[in-house]
């Protein structure tokens, strides 16, 4: 069943995922700092035209999109990073752990021969460090936590 996308709390909204844009895209999370827009994932990459009409969709312009947090270094988390910082100038912040596999489109790391796809280089520009780290935008703190599982970061 497919749904669209949706406010969660407030401010903070479910954009993409399995059932809100393609099958292959982790859920992709947009958090609204007073007009100030933070991406956390970016789906698996087929959909970022999709996620940019959601976030209109949402009367949210993303031309306001300052970061994308990205969870670890898989391809579905991952895929649209590149467009979103060509296209709007977004900061790619990921653990320092995963980086690399970013910053050198490992196929194998970032899972993305699974999916039969290519990731590009990506440029990183925050490397989160430790256990964890706060993030500001605007007034508003965003408290990231080291959560290794699957990949290193």
């Amino acid at each position: 069943m497919r749904r669209g996308c949706e406010e969660i709390i407030n401010g903070v909204y479910l954009i993409g995922g399995p059932n809100v844009t393609q099958a292959d895209d982790a859920a992709v999370y947009l958090i609204d700092f007073a007009g100030e827009l933070v991406l956390i994932d970016a789906g698996a990459g087929g959909s970022s035209s999709q996620l940019v009409r959601n976030m209109e969709m949402l009367g949210l312009d993303p031309k306001a999109l300052s970061s994308v947090i990205l969870t670890h270094c898989h391809i579905d988390h991952i895929g649209s990073a590149a467009f979103f910082r060509q296209k709007y100038g977004a900061k790619i912040v990921i653990h320092e752990l995963d980086a690399k596999a970013l910053e050198t489109g490992d196929s194998v790391r970032t899972a993305a021969n699974w999916y039969g796809t290519t990731f590009p280089p990506t440029k990183i520009d925050r490397k989160l460090t430790g256990a964890q780290e706060t993030l500001t935008f605007g007034s508003e703190e965003l408290h990231c936590l080291h959560t290794p599982g699957h990949t290193p970061g």
